[in-house]
Parts: C-alpha cells; sequence; structure tokens
C-alpha cells in the first residue's frame, strides 16, 4: 500500500476515534455556560457545527474518496508498456494520460492531506 494512503487513513482512523469518543451532551453543556463572550460563543457555533455525527460522515465520505483514488502502477512517458516494472504510480480515477513519474499524488488527495497538514507524518511531498 502507498505510504500517503495508509496515512491518510490513519489520520481518517483518529478523527472517527475522535468523533466517536466525545460526549453527545458536550454542545448542549456549552451553550448553557454563562454569560458567554462573543469569542466564546462563536467558538460555541463552531463546535455545535462541527458536531461527531457530522465529522463521521466526512469520514465516511472521505475513506471513500481514498478508495476511489489508490494509487496502482501505471504505464508512465519513459515507461516500457511490456515490461510493469518501469511503470510509475497513478491514480486511476485522475490520470488519464501517460504519466510522469511525480504525477503522484493526484489532486484529489493532495486536497485531502490539507487538512492534516499539522499533524505528524505529513510529508512534504503530499502538501497540495
Amino acid at each position: 500500500m502507498d505510504e500517503l494512503v495508509r496515512w491518510l487513513g490513519e489520520q481518517l482512523d483518529e478523527d472517527e476515534q475522535i468523533a466517536r469518543a466525545s460526549d453527545p451532551e458536550l454542545n448542549q453543556v456549552l451553550t448553557r455556560i454563562e454569560p458567554l463572550s462573543s469569542e466564546m460563543a462563536a467558538e460555541v457555533r463552531h463546535i455545535a457545527a462541527h458536531r461527531p455525527a457530522r465529522v463521521l460522515r466526512e469520514v465516511h465520505a472521505n475513506r471513500r474518496r481514498l478508495e476511489r483514488h489508490t494509487p496502482q502502477m501505471m504505464v508512465g512517458r519513459n515507461s516500457d508498456p511490456a515490461d510493469p516494472t518501469t511503470y510509475v504510480l497513478g491514480c486511476p480515477l485522475c490520470q488519464v494520460t501517460i504519466l510522469d513519474g511525480d504525477d503522484w499524488p493526484c489532486v484529489e488527495l493532495r486536497d485531502m492531506v490539507a487538512g492534516y497538514v499539522d499533524r505528524a507524518g505529513c510529508r512534504e511531498e503530499w502538501k497540495p
């Protein structure tokens, strides 16, 4: 498995674990805190908008996206079509032309990485 795909899967696993462990009553508790500064009220609205159920829906959607964009070995610009050992990694969904060696990761997965650039293990070459 490609390291980027494995790493993104781990980030989704972490998001899912955090969301599943979240207290479903948290939003109600936060909204009862008085008095709320305007900054705190904005944070409460943000937390309420990103409740665990929403995060879990996003995690599942991103897992499906990751599955669709998982790389495979493909014919590259300098590949011999008869010799699979010369193929390069590419996205079967995004890359429909002959690949250059640096076409992986595809734009879709780079966009997924954007939400995790501050997490350990993120490589510079994966970033959008």
